[in-house]
C-alpha cells in the first residue's frame, strides 16, 4: 500500500474572508479526502481478517499500524492546513475528518489488543516451559542424589539438591519487538489507573498518613499517582487500583 499524497492547500475559487485569509469549498476539501476514505475503507476490510497467531504475524501487524498512523499523520496535516485561514471554520473541518481519525484510531486499537493478547500468551507460554524446564531440572538432580546418597555421599547428594534449586532458569523472551520496514517498533506503554472502590477506608487510610491529603478531593491525577506510587492490582485501603496497557508504534 503505497503512501497517500498530501493535497495542496486549495486556493482556487475560494470563499474571500478578508485581504489575507479564504476558506477552501467545501465539495473540493470533500473531493480531495475521496483518495483517503477509499484508503481507510481498505484498511477497515484488513482489519476484520486480522488474526494474530505467531511472531510473523505480529510483525505484520506493526506494518498494518505503521500505514495507519502514516495515513492519520497525513490526514492530521491537511485538517490543519484547512483549517488554518479562518478558525470559525472549524466545526466543519473536524465534521469531515473526525470520523476518518476515529476510525484509524478504532482499527489500531482492535489490531493492537489482538497483539497484546497474542503477546500475553508468548509470555505465559515461556514461563509455562520455563516451569517445566525447572521440573525436569530437580527431577534430574534428585535421581542424581539418591544414586550418590545410596553410594554413601551425602554431602555431594545435598550439593546437588541445593545447586539444582538455586539454579536460574534461561528464559528468551519473544522476539516481538523488531522494526518494521517503516522504521517503527511495536512498544507497550503501560499506566496504572486509580479509582475510589470505598470512600471510607480511603478516608481513613489518609488520617493515618498512607495516602496523601491531596488524594482527599478524589482528582484522578492524584488517584492515578497513588495507584503508580502502589503498582499492583487489586483494592487497597479503598482503592482500586488497575493496570491499563497499550500499544503503539514509535521510532
Amino acid at each position: 500500500m503505497t503512501e497517500l499524497a498530501l493535497p495542496n492547500p486549495i486556493v482556487r475559487n475560494s470563499l474571500a474572508v478578508s485581504s489575507d485569509l479564504s476558506i477552501a469549498p467545501a465539495l473540493e476539501i470533500s473531493a480531495q479526502l475521496v483518495p483517503f476514505h477509499t484508503a481507510v475503507k481498505e484498511l477497515e476490510d484488513q482489519g476484520t481478517r486480522v488474526k494474530i497467531d505467531s511472531p510473523e504475524a505480529f510483525q505484520r501487524g506493526t506494518e498494518f499500524l505503521s500505514i495507519c498512523k502514516q495515513h492519520a499523520t497525513q490526514l492530521e496535516s491537511f485538517r490543519v492546513t484547512v483549517k488554518r485561514p479562518i478558525d470559525d471554520y472549524g466545526k466543519f473541518i473536524q465534521a469531515l475528518f473526525k470520523p476518518l481519525l476515529e476510525r484509524l484510531d478504532g482499527l489500531s486499537r482492535s489490531v493492537g489488543a489482538h497483539m497484546l493478547a497474542f503477546q500475553k500468551a508468548e509470555r505465559e507460554r515461556l514461563e509455562r516451559e520455563q516451569a517445566e524446564a525447572r521440573k525436569r531440572q530437580e527431577e534430574e538432580a534428585l535421581k542424581l542424589a539418591q544414586e550418590r546418597e545410596a553410594s554413601g555421599d551425602t554431602e555431594a547428594a545435598a550439593a546437588i539438591m541445593e545447586a539444582a534449586t538455586m539454579a536460574p532458569m534461561p528464559m528468551a523472551a519473544p522476539r516481538l519487538g523488531v522494526t518494521n520496514s517503516a522504521g517503527q517498533r511495536a512498544q507497550v506503554t503501560a499506566r496504572w489507573v486509580g479509582t475510589v472502590a470505598e470512600p471510607m477506608e480511603v478516608l481513613k487510610a489518609i488520617l493515618a498518613g498512607k495516602y496523601p491529603v491531596s488524594l482527599i478531593d478524589w482528582k484522578p491525577i492524584e488517584l492515578n499517582r497513588a495507584a503508580a506510587a502502589i503498582k499492583a492490582e487489586g483494592v487497597h485501603l479503598g482503592l482500586r487500583v488497575s493496570k491499563e496497557e497499550s500499544l503503539g508504534m514509535r521510532r
